[in-house]
Formats: C-alpha cells, structure tokens, sequence
C-alpha cells in the first residue's frame, strides 16, 4: 500500500510523454492566448479610471486578466493530465468570464465624462464590492449592450443568438454538455486510458478545444481592442516619457509585442475578417507576420 498521499500528485502525467498528444497544435496556441492575458494584466496597470465608484475599481483590469491568464493555464494543465472533459468545462467558465468583463468595460467607458451615478455604476459597484451579481441569469439585456456596442464584430463572429447554427452556439452548447454531462461520453473525456486508446477520438477532442478557445479569446481581443485600446500600447511609448525623453514618431501606435503575437498567431489566421475589420479601424500598428 502506498502511504505517500501527494504520490498521485507529483508523478508526471502519462499523456505528457505520448508525442501525437503533447505535440498537438492547441498546446502552442494556449501558451500564446496565455501570453496574451499575461500582457494585459501589466499593462493596463498604466491606466487607472476616471470613473472611482469603487477603490477596487482602479486595478480591477489587472486582477481579471490576472485570473484569466492562470484559467488559460488550468485549461493547459488539465489537458496535460488527460482531463479533457475537465478542461472544456473551464473553456464555458472562461467564455461567460469574457461576457462579464466585457459587460462591465461598456458600463465603464460609457460613463467616462458622466460624473452622476446611474443604475448600471450602482450595480457595478455592487458587484466590485461583492454585494451582488452582474449579470442576470438570462441576460439578455446585457447581451443586447454588447451587440450593439460592437455591431461589426457581432456581425463578422455571427455572435447574435438567432445564429442558429453559428461556431459560437456549437461551442457553447458542447463546453455545457461537458458541464452538465449531458451524455455519458463527456465522462470518457476525462479518462487518460481511453484518451491514449483511442487516439483519433482524442485528436478530435483537442482539435475542438483550438477552435473553442481561438475563437473565444478573438473575440475577447476584438472587444478590448475596440473598446480600449489604451491597453494594447507598447511600454516604450511611456518608457521614453518617463525617461524624459520625446518618442520616436508613430511610438503612440506601437503595439505590445504579446499582444501582436496574439492578433498575428492566432486571431488574423483563423478569422483574417475580423483581423481586416481590426486593422481598418487605423487605431494602432496591428501587424501580420513579419510585417
């Protein structure tokens, strides 16, 4: 009998050491949206918000891409594990965590020269203090804020709930069967010895888990970059400020280089629209490749 308890816990997962599986494609693509997070998590510190409603508030972007960042790597260390059914059920976690922030960024910079409290920065900073939820259980009119906030994003992403039978239905509606166990493969999904049997099925299972989580953290990319773009500016624009130092010409446009990676690796690639529509807003020097 095994008496170390942690035994379980520091053997090397079995799946790590299969080639097909620990070379999979996905795994390089959740390094990269995690790099993403990471980034914005330092530097939207730069930025503290006019709108003070809560003291929370002024460092409230860092500690949420903070969580989203090291959610991307729970996502990653399930997978190493072999937990697949686990893993998806983080992806429908992370895709309402991107609807909340987004939610709250709208309410945020819609009140930016508006100093008088309304219903919406009341629940706001309710929910920044813990007191109560944001978002309802069915939120449609939450929902409806953000389409109309970003009508060509929605449109090009076909995120509108009356698209039946667009990528973000079927991504939703099979990250809530793994969930809810909605049938009983999504417990096979969890189980390493049917993963490493059955190597097809679960090369189709991470081939899925790619185009969930691409499209999800696209679509949280297109939202900020839209909405605040401040959070996308590479430090040397203010590293030359703090330096005393005039920057170079066209500085205030340089892109962070992570965040850059993201949109040319991941975004561009799997939705060159959307990547079009970005660049067309002329807000900073998105670039592709080796641009």
């Amino acid at each position: 009998m095994n008496t170390n308890s942690s035994a379980p816990f520091t053997q090397k997962p079995l799946l790590h050491q299969i080639d097909w599986y620990a070379n999979h494609f996905v795994f390089r693509q959740l390094e990269v949206i995690y790099d993403f997070y990471d980034a914005l998590s330092t530097t939207s510190l730069k930025y503290i918000n006019h709108i003070i409603i809560s003291t929370k508030l002024i460092i409230a972007p860092a500690i949420i891409f903070t969580s989203l960042r090291n959610s991307i790597r729970s996502i990653i260390s399930l997978l190493n594990l072999g937990h697949i059914n686990d893993a998806f059920a983080l992806v429908r976690k992370y895709s309402d965590a991107i609807i909340i922030d987004t939610y709250q960024s709208i309410i945020i910079q819609n009140n930016k020269n508006n100093e008088s409290q309304n219903t919406l920065l009341e629940k706001l900073k309710k929910w920044f203090d813990s007191s109560e939820q944001l978002m309802r259980e069915h939120p449609q009119k939450e929902f409806n804020l953000i389409k109309s906030t970003f009508p060509q994003i929605v449109k090009i992403l076909k995120l509108d709930s009356s698209e039946k039978d667009s990528l973000n239905n079927r991504i939703r509606n099979f990250c809530n069967d793994n969930l809810h166990y909605n049938t009983f493969d999504n417990f096979s999904f969890n189980n390493t010895s049917c993963a490493l049997r059955e190597q097809r099925y679960t090369t189709g299972l991470l081939n899925s888990m790619s185009r969930c989580m691409t499209f999800l953290s696209s679509i949280h990319f297109a939202f900020l970059y839209e909405l605040t773009t401040e959070f996308f500016l590479a430090d040397d624009y203010i590293d030359y400020l703090d330096c005393g130092l005039t920057p170079p010409q066209g500085a205030e446009r340089w892109v962070e280089p992570a965040l850059n990676d993201f949109f040319s690796k991941i975004l561009y690639p799997n939705y060159p629209e959307l990547g079009k529509y970005l660049i067309s807003l002329n807000f900073m020097d998105l670039k592709i490749g080796n641009e």
